[in-house]
């Protein structure tokens, strides 16, 4: 990746020396590296996560929060999503029920 974040060297740039944007170098006096990108699978970190019972319920919480009888029915703010905020997110269509 370019020192200053301009492109990551892979595709059309896997082989370039200098960043064709800056002209920064890639690597430093020992040929490493100058800067490298960490990258994880968002896929393989939810499903690690979906596979504990108490943090899919914590990440499930809205939902059911949301979903249960009575919700926004009686006027009265127990949580965040009952707030005006988060209300008209939802009848905007930003969020779905």
């Amino acid at each position: 990746m370019c020192i200053n974040s301009y492109c990551a060297y892979t595709g059309q740039f896997e082989n370039e020396i200098l960043c064709p944007y800056c002209n920064e170098s890639r690597y430093d006096q020992k040929n490493k590296p100058r800067y490298q990108f960490v990258w994880f699978s968002l896929i393989k970190h939810l499903k690690i996560q979906y596979e504990n019972p108490n943090r899919a319920n914590e990440l499930r919480y809205q939902y059911i929060y949301t979903t249960r009888n009575g919700f926004c029915e009686d006027g009265k703010i127990g949580e965040v999503f009952d707030g005006k905020c988060y209300l008209d997110l939802l009848k905007n269509g930003i969020f779905s029920r």
